[in-house]
Parts: structure tokens; C-alpha cells; sequence
């Protein structure tokens, strides 16, 4: 193979690597991020059955009468602590957490919400008891630790992946020109077929 023609293959596999790189490199994107939301919306959905399940603990369990409502007894010790606020009929809210103060003009909350609480992104949800309302939080901190790992598991993964199919795809290209190359020789090689031409003309 002349050093042109090498020339020529190695540039044609270089191009073809790079599609191919770029091609992997949409699909990975599309897979990375439907796996970061399919992961977000599960832990957080796990979330939301917890504290639904918390809160109904709440209300089958005793009224504290005057006083706050707490967390229900028998949760996981090594769990997330959970928020309560109790809403009383004039609007004042009571937190078993001094500091965790609910956001502003927030005091019911029938369907699972994310607000701000002391500077940290918290799940909520609510229900009523008697003439008060129960809200019950909890941090998505573990929310957020996981989405941390899991995008960093995801940007050391992508650019060995593409070094990986780039480089592959120019050894295959390389390894192909070589045949190629040599069919083509061959096939200029061969002499031209030779056809006799009339002698006379009808």
C-alpha cells in the first residue's frame, strides 16, 4: 500500500470513528438522562410512600390534645428524621424541629410537595386532623447524594466508552483498507479484455 493511498484510509477511518464516537455520544446522552430521572422519580417516590405512611400513623394514633403532633413511634432508627408541623385553626404552625420553620403562606399540603426548609430541599405532604392540620417532611438529602453519584458514574464512564468505540472503530477501518487496497490492485492489474473488431462492414 503506497503512502498516499494509507494516507487516504487513514483519514476515511478517522472520519468514520468520529461518526460513529458522535453517534454513541447522542445515544448515551438520551440513556444517561432517562436513567438520572427514572432514578430521581423512584427514590423520590419512595419518599412520598413514606411519609403518606407516616402521616396516617399520625392520625390513627392519639391526639396530643394542645401539643404538637410527633413523629409516630416505630419508625426506622436509621432513617431520615421526619418534619412535623402542626397547623392549629388560627394558622399557627408548631415544628417538633426548632428552626425548621415551613416556607412562607404554606400551611396545608394534600398532595406530596418539595419546599425549602432551613436551606435544604424537603419533601412534604399533609392531612387534616379535627380542626388542625398535619404536615410531615422529610430532607431529599439522600435524594441529591444519589443523583451526585450517579452523575459522576456517568461523566467517568462516557469518555472511556467513546475512546473506547472511536479507537475501535479506526482499527477496524485499518484493518479492512488492507483487503480492500489489495482487491483493488488486483483488479487494475488484470489486462483488459481484448475484442476483435469486424473486418468488413455488411
Amino acid at each position: 500500500m503506497s503512502a498516499t493511498t494509507e494516507h487516504t484510509f487513514r483519514r476515511s477511518s478517522i472520519r468514520v470513528a468520529l461518526a460513529a464516537a458522535a453517534v454513541v455520544a447522542m445515544a448515551y446522552l438520551v440513556i444517561a438522562t432517562s436513567v438520572f430521572a427514572i432514578v430521581t422519580n423512584n427514590l423520590t417516590a419512595q419518599i412520598d410512600a413514606r411519609l403518606a405512611e407516616s402521616a396516617r400513623h399520625i392520625l390513627r394514633g392519639p391526639d396530643p390534645g394542645p401539643g404538637r403532633f410527633v413523629p409516630p413511634v416505630g419508625e426506622k432508627p436509621l432513617g431520615a428524621p421526619l418534619l412535623v408541623w402542626t397547623v392549629g385553626g388560627d394558622g399557627a404552625v408548631e415544628a417538633n424541629t426548632r428552626g425548621a420553620e415551613l416556607p412562607a403562606g404554606i400551611t396545608r399540603s394534600d398532595t406530596p410537595r418539595t419546599v425549602t426548609v432551613l436551606g435544604e430541599q424537603v419533601r412534604i405532604v399533609g392531612a387534616p386532623v379535627g380542626g388542625r392540620y398535619v404536615i410531615v417532611g422529610q430532607s431529599l438529602e439522600s435524594v441529591a447524594q444519589a443523583q451526585s453519584t450517579l452523575v459522576l458514574a456517568e461523566l467517568v464512564i462516557a469518555p472511556v466508552l467513546l475512546a473506547l468505540v472511536f479507537f475501535g472503530a479506526v482499527a477496524i477501518g485499518r484493518r479492512v483498507a488492507g483487503p480492500v487496497e489489495a482487491a483493488r490492485r488486483r483488479h487494475r492489474s488484470r489486462p483488459a479484455p481484448e475484442f476483435p473488431y469486424p473486418t468488413s462492414c455488411p
